[in-house]
């Protein structure tokens, strides 16, 4: 039951890198459509497929974004450390926040605020707490129209 909102969970972080690689092909096909031995009409085909799986992609991350907005900065810090980068990540931006002499970045100070301000959690208390959070994610995608069933079948 919850295998779909880890998919989605993995998935998010890299949508961005998608889209625009998406995005840049679809560019490519059309400049580039004189050069194939395939018909005007099918390639015209393949390239409405393409801006069509495109479009999908662009829904499918509004709904997440829709479901995560409303999560405290603990539930994000939580999400970040899990799904989004890792814990390598985020203790790689607290030491350039702390080691660097130029200005950090925004989202390293916001990673860094986060970790300040919250407590160390212990092993057991942590997977609880992403244990908890995945299915109140789950809940939250249920609310926005992303089910399991439609999830597998449209995405």
């Amino acid at each position: 039951m919850e295998n779909y909102a880890k998919v989605i969970l993995y998935t998010y972080s890299k949508m961005e890198e998608m889209d625009a690689d998406l995005k840049e092909h679809i560019r490519f096909k059309a400049f580039t459509s004189y050069d194939y031995r395939r018909s005007t009409e099918a390639i015209a085909e393949y390239i409405a497929e393409q801006v069509i799986s495109r479009r999908t992609l662009c829904e499918l991350k509004d709904k997440i974004q829709k479901a995560l907005s409303s999560l405290s900065s603990e539930e994000q810090l939580l999400l970040e450390l899990r799904y989004f980068g890792g814990l390598e990540k985020v203790v790689h931006t607290v030491r350039g926040c702390l080691r660097r002499s130029d200005e950090p970045t925004v989202r390293e100070k916001k990673v860094c605020e986060r970790l300040s301000l919250k407590r160390i959690w212990s092993e057991r208390s942590y997977f609880r707490k992403q244990k908890a959070l995945l299915e109140k994610i789950e809940k939250k995608l249920q609310s926005v129209g992303l089910s399991e069933t439609l999830f597998w079948e449209k995405y």
